[in-house]
């Protein structure tokens, strides 16, 4: 009788073991590492270029990374702004959380939901990315990384990555068609310029070392009291850019774009004038000099950047 028993009891684990959905087993967790992306971008009409990549991490964790560019029309030209974030979250079940930073003080809940060759990515309300995330991506294969490395055009490329800044004040690089000013952060412009097209930089960080409510423009396109002061503190980084961004009429003037710059609606600048320094391009870096500045400038603050420019027709 003993025996039998066994023998039933062996049986009934052996089928429970091998059929799952009938008594509500867990399944088996899809394996999350890999790239994936999301894109609605079309020409001319804008759109979502986004990328996360997950891979593991110590402790049992997984590393997420996310970049994202959103393309927009601005009248008849294409424009665009960036956002990037990276950290470590669990996996439960088919479900991978993580707390993403972007290294400037921006801070988003992913939550990834899972399946054969995508991942459903959701925000938490107040995402301080500045590209929304959110999206259902889809799962590269090694073949389709293959293609599209050496089928993308370089014009797209330029648009993703941005044209090189030159932040050594000592080796400014000025274009044929254009001069910077020695408050302006100078990054590597084409020979030549189409009006109406805005050229915009890669992505770096740059600390805000102060801000200003106003100021008296008595310097045709900046404010002489200003100017002097950020002539001083390029002193005291004498290898590091050290530019300025006046509100004062300029038809020329360059464009800075950073998380924090508008308000909500998009429609409002939160900072107008300011005088910044060059961080880095990495976050390491730029939390390492920012540890520095903040012995000097106890108020500054970090923010991931890029500055543009374009030739407007009168």
């Amino acid at each position: 009788m003993k025996k039998i028993l066994g023998k039933t009891l062996v049986q009934l684990v052996m089928i429970v073991s091998t059929t799952p959905g009938i008594y509500g087993a867990l399944p088996q967790t899809i394996n999350p590492v890999g790239k994936y992306v999301y894109k609605t971008y079309r020409e001319g009409k804008g759109g979502f270029v986004n990328s996360l990549e997950i891979g593991k991490a110590s402790g049992g964790k997984f590393h997420v990374s996310f970049e994202g560019t959103y393309l927009y029309m601005a009248g008849k030209d294409e424009t665009f702004h960036e956002g990037s974030g990276e950290g470590d979250g669990h996996l439960n079940g088919n479900v991978l959380s993580a707390n993403l930073d972007d290294g400037a003080g921006g801070i988003c809940r992913l939550t990834i939901t899972l399946a054969a060759g995508t991942a459903s990515v959701k925000a938490s309300p107040k995402c301080g990315l500045n590209v929304d995330p959110q999206g259902v991506y889809k799962k590269e294969t090694t073949a389709e990384r293959s293609v599209q490395a050496s089928t993308a055009p370089a014009a797209s490329a330029a648009r993703s990555k941005g044209f090189e800044v030159c932040p050594d004040p000592n080796a400014p690089c000025d274009s044929r068609a254009r001069k910077f000013a020695a408050y302006e952060m100078p990054f590597r412009l084409p020979a030549n310029l189409k009006p109406g097209k805005e050229f915009n930089s890669a992505p770096f960080f740059g600390i805000i070392i102060k801000t200003y409510e106003s100021e008296d423009c008595d310097a045709d396109d900046h404010t002489a009291s200003i100017e002097r002061e950020r002539i001083q503190i390029q002193k005291v980084y004498p290898t590091r850019k050290v530019f300025a961004s006046y509100s004062c009429p300029n038809m020329d003037a360059l464009t800075y774009d950073f998380p924090g710059l508008m308000d909500a609606s998009g429609e409002r600048a939160l900072i107008n004038t300011f005088i910044g320094v060059y961080a880095g391009q990495t976050v390491a870096q730029a939390k390492e000099f920012l540890v520095y500045v903040r012995t000097l400038y106890p108020q500054a603050v970090l923010k991931r950047m890029t500055v543009g420019y374009s030739i407007i027709e009168q």
